[in-house]
């Protein structure tokens, strides 16, 4: 947006990750055309408050967008959050890589412009013959999610916990990154205190799979930014990793996890 002569400004966050609702407020004005936010952060799970954040929206005029690809957990209604644009992936609820959807609310005041001229598919917003087969398998994943979500949700949040216990117990010392309480219930960030994370991961290949961010950062050697943006320092970002639980994930899973990482953090006390 810059490129095309916008001013983009970025909204500040808590130390818990969840935006300052206060700063948000005075950043609003008549000048504001647009306010982008994620449902769902994707390297500390924090859960952000779409509903306050879209009545302000509301109030001030203001077009929202949420890209809630990873707000699968979350209570999301965009007719009563006010939400004018809303993106999810398929490929974060279990459904084929390769496709997502936007919603477009039909009284919004400004529509995307296509990228993608030709047959006029999809209202004309993107021109080309659909994949079939991915369509079916966001469809199918969206209804799946649908039926399961609320006792899924339960579920995954006990393993975050067995598994965050279970590694404190081991280790007194490590911090969860993020709100405690808003957050995606199979999300953990943790902080180390004795080791970094990239070194524990070389330590637990093949073993264990996680990671030290976001799939999107992977390539990138500088600081979590997200990390960075909730107060931890250079050196904490380097000793904080991502965990993960899902679906498909297993008590024993979890106890083996807890064993592996344990056996590292044990060694590295001193």
């Amino acid at each position: 947006m810059k490129r095309f002569g916008f001013k983009v400004e970025k909204i500040p966050v808590q130390n818990d990750g969840l935006i300052d609702i206060d700063i948000f407020k005075s950043m609003l004005s008549d000048d504001v055309l647009l306010v982008s936010v994620m449902a769902t952060n994707n390297e500390i799970g924090v859960n952000e408050q779409i509903d306050e954040i879209g009545k302000l929206c509301k109030i001030n005029e203001t077009i929202f967008h949420v890209d809630a690809s990873q707000g699968a957990y979350t209570s999301i209604d965009v007719i009563e959050n006010h939400i004018d644009l809303m993106s999810i992936s398929a490929h974060k609820i279990y459904g084929p890589k390769g496709i997502g959807s936007l919603f477009i609310n039909q009284h919004s005041k400004i529509k995307p412009m296509p990228i993608i001229y030709g047959g006029g598919q999809q209202n004309g917003y993107r021109s080309g013959t659909l994949p079939v087969f991915l369509v079916v398998g966001f469809g199918e994943a969206c209804s799946i999610m649908n039926n399961v979500r609320k006792e899924e949700a339960v579920k995954l949040s006990c393993f975050s916990s067995q598994l965050y216990n279970g590694l404190l117990e081991i280790c007194p010392h490590i911090k969860l990154n993020g709100n405690q309480i808003k957050r995606h219930p199979g999300n953990l960030n943790i902080t180390l205190p004795h080791i970094e994370s990239k070194q524990l991961i070389t330590l637990l290949q093949p073993k264990l799979a996680f990671s030290t961010g976001s799939a999107c950062t992977s390539n990138n050697i500088e600081p979590s930014h997200v990390l960075r943006a909730i107060g931890l320092s250079s050196e904490e970002t380097d000793r904080s990793f991502r965990l993960s639980v899902g679906r498909f994930t297993t008590t024993e899973e979890i106890d083996s996890a807890i064993s592996l990482i344990g056996e590292i953090l044990i060694s590295h006390k001193d």
